[in-house]
């Protein structure tokens, strides 16, 4: 899987389905242009502070309401940021973000700020030098900064 691939998925789930009774069946049956970015950067936060909830939790090392230990409390955790991730995906399709191709961006565009060596393609792997040089220009990065990063780069492969 992908983030691409899960954007889609998750997106055909959250507009599939239909009401019966007050509950969701077969999808939530909610297109993602009823609700404003406003509403899914909510929704998107209040999973973020329910995963901030668990962490303050792990912190004492237990749940005083529930009882749950540690390590109950990093499964939760773990439920709790996917939650996070699927409202994002949701909220950045409502946006018209590829969050995909702008992670992977942003990702390349903080290396090369960094002068860390590595930079991430769409499929997960390494990109070639012209395709470093050629993401790098398009985030105007300045030359000199492209040429030392591909230098060390160069460095770190050849050891």
């Amino acid at each position: 899987m992908n983030i691409r691939d899960f954007q889609k998925a998750n997106v055909e789930r959250c507009q599939s389905g239909s009401i019966i009774e007050g509950k969701p069946v077969g999808g939530f049956a909610r297109r993602i242009d009823e609700w404003t970015l406003e509403r899914w950067h909510c929704a998107t936060s209040g999973e973020l502070g329910e995963a901030a909830n668990v962490v303050k939790k792990l912190f004492r090392g237990f749940d005083l309401t529930t009882g749950k230990d540690a390590a109950q409390l990093r499964e939760q955790l773990g439920h709790e940021l996917a939650d996070v991730f699927a409202y994002l995906v949701l909220f950045a399709e409502a946006a018209g973000v590829d969050l995909e191709a702008a992670a992977i961006a942003k990702f390349n565009e903080v290396n090369a700020r960094i002068g860390y060596d590595k930079a991430l393609t769409g499929g997960g792997g390494l990109l070639s030098e012209q395709e470093v040089r050629d993401t790098l220009g398009v985030l105007g990065v300045a030359p000199a900064a492209v040429d030392a990063a591909v230098a060390r780069a160069k460095r770190a492969v050849s050891l």
